[in-house]
């Protein structure tokens, strides 16, 4: 899963399916030894850190003024 942490914010949002089946891989081959199968693994949600969140966000203004500003 340290893979994940080199993936850009896009790219994790785009992988989320990619990701989801890594993390169930893991889980079936660490769980089966305990006797627990692992049906389906979810990502719901990717959280970036709130900082990546705020450029984001900082971005996206910056986008909207400049696309307004004729």
């Amino acid at each position: 899963m340290a893979s994940v942490l080199r993936l850009d914010v896009d790219s994790a949002f785009e992988q989320k399916n990619d990701i989801a089946k890594a993390v169930d891989e893991e889980l079936e081959r660490v769980m089966s030894a305990y006797g627990f199968e692992i049906v389906q693994t979810l990502i719901v949600d990717i959280e970036p850190d709130v900082q990546v969140k705020k450029a984001m966000n900082e971005i996206n203004v910056r986008k909207s003024a400049n696309y307004c500003a004729f």
